[in-house]
């Protein structure tokens, strides 16, 4: 089958964890006519599912090519998370030696 991105069944996990059962909100945020999508973000709680993901270093920021470009209400709070999770190695950020917090451990101390 194909290969999976690195932390691909640690995101599943996450967001299995913190959806299944619960209410969610969602708020629309743009579209990217080239693309065909539409983009939006889920809220557990009140509590940002994307924030969550990218704190715990199970996803990364898209960062835009120029200030023009749509992108999501939640980013200034995004950046912030993903320098939270490299600066502690955590998931994604972490080097090859597992050196880093666990994203799975951080994720059940700090955000669920």
């Amino acid at each position: 089958g194909p290969v999976e991105e690195p932390y691909a069944f640690a995101a599943r996990e996450f967001l299995r964890k913190e959806l299944i059962g619960k209410m969610v909100a969602f708020q629309f945020e743009y579209k990217v006519a080239q693309l065909n999508r539409q983009f939006a973000s889920v809220f557990v709680d009140d509590k940002s599912v994307s924030i969550g993901l990218v704190k715990a270093g199970l996803a990364k920021v898209r960062r835009p090519n120029n200030e023009r470009e749509d992108r999501s209400s939640e980013y200034d709070a995004l950046c912030e998370a993903e320098d939270d999770a490299v600066a502690h190695k955590r998931g994604l950020h972490g080097d090859a030696s597992g050196g880093g917090d666990d994203p799975a451990v951080f994720a059940r101390r700090e955000i669920v």
